[in-house]
Protein backbone atom coordinates (compact mmCIF):
# COMPACT_ATOMS: atom_id res chain seq x y z
CA UNK A 1 0.00 0.00 0.00
CA UNK A 2 3.16 2.50 0.75
CA UNK A 3 4.14 1.46 -2.49
CA UNK A 4 1.45 2.28 -4.17
CA UNK A 5 1.16 5.89 -2.21
CA UNK A 6 4.23 6.91 -3.36
CA UNK A 7 3.66 5.97 -6.93
CA UNK A 8 0.30 7.90 -6.96
CA UNK A 9 1.66 10.94 -4.84
CA UNK A 10 4.45 10.51 -7.77
CA UNK A 11 1.95 10.74 -10.94
CA UNK A 12 0.20 14.05 -9.24
CA UNK A 13 3.62 15.74 -9.03
CA UNK A 14 4.54 14.93 -12.37
CA UNK A 15 1.14 16.01 -13.53
CA UNK A 16 1.01 19.20 -11.36
CA UNK A 17 5.07 20.18 -13.39
CA UNK A 18 3.18 19.61 -16.86
CA UNK A 19 -0.23 21.65 -15.82
CA UNK A 20 2.36 24.52 -14.41
CA UNK A 21 4.44 24.10 -17.53
CA UNK A 22 1.40 24.80 -19.45
CA UNK A 23 -0.20 27.64 -17.26
CA UNK A 24 2.83 29.56 -17.16
CA UNK A 25 3.11 28.75 -21.10
CA UNK A 26 -0.16 30.10 -22.19
CA UNK A 27 0.30 32.91 -19.23
CA UNK A 28 3.08 34.30 -20.57
CA UNK A 29 2.13 34.43 -24.58
CA UNK A 30 -1.18 35.99 -23.04
CA UNK A 31 0.85 38.58 -21.62
CA UNK A 32 3.04 39.07 -24.69
CA UNK A 33 -0.16 39.50 -26.88
CA UNK A 34 -1.67 42.23 -23.81
CA UNK A 35 -4.33 40.30 -22.71
CA UNK A 36 -5.30 39.56 -19.30
CA UNK A 37 -4.08 36.53 -17.46
CA UNK A 38 -6.74 36.36 -14.91
CA UNK A 39 -9.35 34.12 -16.63
CA UNK A 40 -7.02 30.83 -15.98
CA UNK A 41 -8.03 30.97 -12.43
CA UNK A 42 -11.62 30.37 -12.82
CA UNK A 43 -13.63 27.70 -11.79
CA UNK A 44 -14.01 25.65 -15.15
CA UNK A 45 -9.89 25.88 -15.28
CA UNK A 46 -10.15 24.98 -11.48
CA UNK A 47 -12.49 22.12 -12.25
CA UNK A 48 -10.22 20.44 -14.85
CA UNK A 49 -7.21 20.64 -13.13
CA UNK A 50 -8.58 19.59 -9.53
CA UNK A 51 -10.12 16.25 -12.17
CA UNK A 52 -6.91 15.53 -13.84
CA UNK A 53 -5.03 15.72 -10.49
CA UNK A 54 -7.54 13.08 -9.02
CA UNK A 55 -7.29 10.90 -12.22
CA UNK A 56 -3.23 10.89 -12.15
CA UNK A 57 -3.29 9.44 -8.28
CA UNK A 58 -5.81 7.15 -8.98
CA UNK A 59 -3.73 6.20 -12.29
CA UNK A 60 -0.38 6.05 -10.24
CA UNK A 61 -2.50 4.31 -6.94
CA UNK A 62 -3.31 1.75 -9.25
CA UNK A 63 -0.54 1.16 -11.10
CA UNK A 64 1.44 -1.37 -9.12
CA UNK A 65 -1.15 -3.86 -8.15
CA UNK A 66 -2.28 -3.69 -12.15
CA UNK A 67 1.33 -4.56 -13.32
CA UNK A 68 1.68 -7.21 -9.99
CA UNK A 69 -1.53 -8.65 -11.54
CA UNK A 70 -0.69 -8.87 -14.96
CA UNK A 71 3.02 -10.58 -14.23
CA UNK A 72 1.27 -12.94 -12.12
CA UNK A 73 -1.54 -13.71 -15.04
CA UNK A 74 0.90 -13.71 -17.33
CA UNK A 75 3.64 -15.97 -15.38
CA UNK A 76 0.73 -18.60 -15.21
CA UNK A 77 0.32 -17.92 -18.92
CA UNK A 78 3.92 -18.77 -19.76
CA UNK A 79 5.76 -20.28 -17.05
CA UNK A 80 9.06 -20.54 -19.73
CA UNK A 81 9.72 -16.39 -20.13
CA UNK A 82 12.16 -15.43 -17.97
CA UNK A 83 10.75 -12.77 -15.14
CA UNK A 84 12.88 -9.63 -16.49
CA UNK A 85 10.83 -10.21 -19.88
CA UNK A 86 7.44 -10.53 -17.78
CA UNK A 87 8.15 -7.74 -16.21
CA UNK A 88 8.57 -5.64 -19.41
CA UNK A 89 6.40 -7.30 -21.53
CA UNK A 90 3.29 -6.53 -19.12
CA UNK A 91 4.41 -2.69 -18.31
CA UNK A 92 3.82 -2.69 -21.48
CA UNK A 93 1.19 -4.37 -21.55
CA UNK A 94 -0.66 -2.20 -18.58
CA UNK A 95 0.75 0.85 -20.22
CA UNK A 96 -1.08 0.01 -23.75
CA UNK A 97 -4.40 -0.29 -21.23
CA UNK A 98 -3.93 3.19 -19.63
CA UNK A 99 -3.03 5.02 -22.53
CA UNK A 100 -6.26 3.95 -24.18
CA UNK A 101 -8.23 5.04 -21.14
CA UNK A 102 -6.65 8.07 -20.92
CA UNK A 103 -7.30 8.81 -25.12
CA UNK A 104 -10.95 8.24 -24.63
CA UNK A 105 -10.94 10.22 -21.41
CA UNK A 106 -9.63 13.41 -22.94
CA UNK A 107 -10.67 13.27 -26.51
CA UNK A 108 -14.52 12.87 -24.84
CA UNK A 109 -13.50 15.69 -22.26
CA UNK A 110 -12.75 18.33 -25.25
CA UNK A 111 -16.30 17.79 -26.17
CA UNK A 112 -17.54 19.28 -23.19
CA UNK A 113 -16.20 22.85 -23.79
CA UNK A 114 -16.68 25.22 -25.94
CA UNK A 115 -13.58 26.47 -28.19
CA UNK A 116 -14.33 30.36 -28.43
CA UNK A 117 -14.70 30.18 -23.88
CA UNK A 118 -11.95 28.13 -23.21
CA UNK A 119 -9.84 27.25 -25.78
CA UNK A 120 -7.09 25.81 -23.60
CA UNK A 121 -8.75 23.37 -21.95
CA UNK A 122 -9.81 22.57 -25.30
CA UNK A 123 -6.67 22.41 -26.78
CA UNK A 124 -4.87 20.64 -24.02
CA UNK A 125 -7.78 17.72 -23.87
CA UNK A 126 -7.28 17.60 -27.85
CA UNK A 127 -3.27 17.46 -27.63
CA UNK A 128 -3.23 15.11 -24.29
CA UNK A 129 -5.67 12.39 -26.03
CA UNK A 130 -4.16 12.75 -29.20
CA UNK A 131 -0.74 12.14 -27.68
CA UNK A 132 -2.05 9.25 -25.43
CA UNK A 133 -3.58 7.75 -28.57
CA UNK A 134 0.20 8.11 -30.47
CA UNK A 135 1.35 6.34 -27.07
CA UNK A 136 -1.09 3.91 -27.02
CA UNK A 137 -0.07 2.96 -30.71
CA UNK A 138 3.43 3.00 -30.22
CA UNK A 139 2.85 -0.05 -27.36
CA UNK A 140 0.47 -1.91 -29.14
CA UNK A 141 2.34 -2.53 -31.86
CA UNK A 142 5.47 -3.49 -29.85
CA UNK A 143 3.26 -6.13 -27.16
CA UNK A 144 0.95 -6.77 -30.04
CA UNK A 145 1.54 -11.21 -30.29
CA UNK A 146 2.68 -10.92 -26.64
Amino acid sequence: MKKNLIKGLKFCLEYTGVIAAILIAEIAIDVVTGCGPGSYFSMPYFTVAVSGFVVAFICGYAYPSLLSNSIRSYTDKYPDVPQRYVEEICQGIVMCRYYTVLSCICLAGSFFYDMDEYPLIVFAFTGSGFTFFFQYLRYRQKYKNL
